[in-house]
């Protein structure tokens, strides 16, 4: 694969800080039957079952997958700028702490010296905020690359004719495989890839809201 289209470390990015639990970095297996389970028995439910007019929901699928990614990638763009504006304030700090540290005089002295400065809750503080959005670009990526391929799906389902029973020339396993309704296989990887995308808004939106509280 061209590197100038690889994306798969966003993906593998993504992952580990969606399923791996950010505390102890161990696998979370509530958020692996979430973000993986829950979307993978939905596009298998969506499978056996028989929906009337797929050709429309085919085609409602395609337009919330494109009306997320326009605004995925305006929220891509802010959070950005965020990401920049805390890694300048956090240089400025670095900047303004430069050589202020003074040895002790004595034990005493250093005993009754407060040890946490308001500029280093201030540098702990950024950091964490860096890091989070850190993730939420990342998680913001990953969003932006499953609606895209949850539309690019909904597209080939809705030009893919559904099979017809009788028509195949061939016996056999090819009968079969040429017989395989992979109109309904490429809705289901959608509706799979969709309600994945709807569970990492709901992260996303969670992890916006607290740094919005934090400010």
């Amino acid at each position: 694969m061209s590197q100038k289209i690889n994306v798969w470390f966003i993906l593998a990015r993504h992952y580990r800080s969606a399923i791996l639990d950010s505390s102890s970095e161990s696998f979370s297996i509530s958020d692996f039957f979430i973000f993986i389970v829950i979307p993978l028995l939905t596009s298998v439910l969506v499978f056996n079952c028989e929906i009337s007019d797929r050709a429309s929901t085919i085609s409602l699928l395609t337009s919330v997958c494109a009306i997320f990614a326009g605004l995925l990638l305006n929220l891509l763009v802010l959070v950005y700028d965020q990401n920049k504006r805390v890694s300048e304030k956090l240089v400025a700090l670095a900047d303004k702490n430069r050589g202020r540290i003074q040895p002790a005089s004595s034990i005493r002295e250093l005993q009754q010296t407060s040890i946490e400065t308001p500029d280093d809750s201030l540098i702990r503080r950024f950091t964490l905020q860096k890091s989070l959005l850190s993730e939420l670009v990342v998680n913001i990526s990953y969003s932006i690359i499953i609606s895209v391929f949850s539309a690019v799906l909904c597209m080939v389902a809705y030009l893919t004719n559904a099979p017809k029973v009788g028509n195949a020339v061939v016996v056999g396993l090819w009968q079969s495989v040429l017989s395989f309704d992979y109109k309904n296989l490429l809705f289901s990887a959608s509706v799979f890839l969709t309600a994945n995308l709807v569970l990492t808004l709901l992260m996303i939106v969670k992890r916006v809201f607290k740094l919005m509280d934090d400010e």
